[in-house]
């Protein structure tokens, strides 16, 4: 049986992998795991699991409403921000109109486009970074999303806020602008922050999504939001399923919010070995970017898939970037103390094994 022309180019996504008994670094998942109140809401939750949780995902949705100042009409949860993409995509974006995003992003903004037979046109990046000219002068009558990830996955940077704005000031307000904040939480550069609160009260064709699988650590759940005008979110209700976030979701969701602690400490230790990374990566001169996210990106001195292939022998698991357009480089997502040693330990002759292979004159594109 053929599938839909527009489905039969896409190709699954590649996930992380894991190593059996090793450390997954490959996912940029929380290292310290969920939030100890999240799990003991998760196994309350267990003994409803014979009732259909709330259509709209309350209480979450209350907590979430009362933490943003937002009316609840202008909330929406989802089974992950992923789902989120697709429905914004099912609301908005139709057959012969298009989206545009970066070159070097999530993969999952082309799914949502092309499920659509909607086009998909990635545009330049500066620097590894969104580039807020390429993307205005890529976008024409038929634009209907533009998304913008921030800070960016795979390679951790951030827009300057001044950047996101003049996007949203020059795009046409029947043009939607997706922006995805998956590690909102990790930016530490104050002069990068972006009050995006403030922004979707000054621009309704803005949509927010965020998730709680990375610093809340419930990547497993699959429970995600995203929050702007109430007409953008009234038309995502039209068409999610009826109970799209499940239960257990929205429980360990509702109390993981609540718990600051958890969120400070991850933050802490995202922190500290982020600077280690950095210092490490400097002594043994290797190209990295500098990022606002969970992760550090670099670069190595042939093809990365490999390299990560013999890593994952060794029971460390990293994410290689060939499936982003970025061949020779891997991601590494920030762990513990303890992880970054091994981590440490199995990169280092990997790496020389890697310098050695390389063919003079070689170099990356």
């Amino acid at each position: 049986m053929n599938v839909k022309p527009n489905i039969e180019p896409m190709k699954p996504y590649t996930p992380g992998k894991r190593a059996p008994g090793g450390i997954k670094l490959s996912s940029n998942e929380n290292p310290l795991g969920p939030s100890p109140v999240a799990v003991d809401a998760l196994r309350t939750a267990a003994e409803s699991m014979h009732i259909y949780p709330d259509q709209l995902g309350e209480p979450l949705l209350h907590s979430l409403s009362d933490t943003l100042d937002l009316d609840p009409s202008r909330l929406i949860i989802g089974n992950g921000s992923d789902e989120l993409m697709v429905l914004a995509c099912a609301a908005y974006l139709d057959r012969g109109e298009n989206s545009i995003s970066a070159r070097h992003t999530f993969s999952q903004y082309e799914y949502a486009t092309r499920l659509f037979a909607a086009e998909y046109r990635p545009v330049p990046m500066q620097n590894y970074r969104f580039d807020a000219d390429a993307i205005l002068s890529a976008t024409g009558a038929e634009t209907r999303i533009v998304w913008l990830c921030n800070p960016n996955n795979p390679t951790g940077t951030a827009m300057p806020p001044a950047e996101i704005d003049r996007i949203l000031r020059s795009l046409d307000p029947a043009t939607l602008v997706i922006l995805d904040e998956a590690y909102h939480d990790y930016l530490d550069d104050d002069e990068l922050r972006l009050d995006t609160r403030r922004l979707v009260d000054r621009y309704p064709n803005l949509l927010a999504l965020r998730t709680f699988s990375k610093v809340y650590g419930l990547a497993a759940l699959r429970i995600g939001y995203g929050f702007g005008s109430a007409e953008v979110i009234e038309g995502m209700r039209r068409v999610k399923q009826p109970f799209n976030a499940n239960g257990a979701a929205i429980a360990a969701a509702h109390a993981a919010l609540g718990d600051r602690g958890h969120y400070e400490r991850s933050l802490e230790v995202n922190r500290t070995g982020k600077r280690r990374l950095y210092e490490r990566f400097a002594a043994l001169d290797v190209e990295y970017l500098e990022t606002q996210a969970n992760f550090v990106t670099i670069r190595l001195p042939s093809d990365a898939t490999p390299f990560a292939a013999q890593m994952l022998d060794e029971g460390v698991a990293v994410r290689p970037l060939a499936s982003f357009g970025l061949p020779e480089w891997v991601r590494v997502t920030v762990g513990t103390h303890e992880q970054l040693d091994r981590f440490f330990e199995v990169f280092e002759p990997a790496l020389e094994r890697a310098r050695r292979r390389r063919v003079p004159g070689g170099g990356g594109t």
